[in-house]
């Protein structure tokens, strides 16, 4: 959907489909081995 009011420009395929879930799923990793500690929190690292 695109637009204001939105619109269907174009079916997704199911490769796109496939592509979603697969980056949904890494993001949903990612984030439970931040919350394990497994990466450096470097949020203020640059002060």
């Amino acid at each position: 959907m695109m637009g204001v009011p939105a619109r269907i420009v174009r079916d997704v395929t199911a490769q796109e489909r496939e592509y979603m879930q697969y980056v949904v799923r890494n993001y949903m990793e990612l984030g439970r081995r931040h919350s394990r500690g497994e990466f450096a929190n470097v949020a203020g690292a640059a002060r």
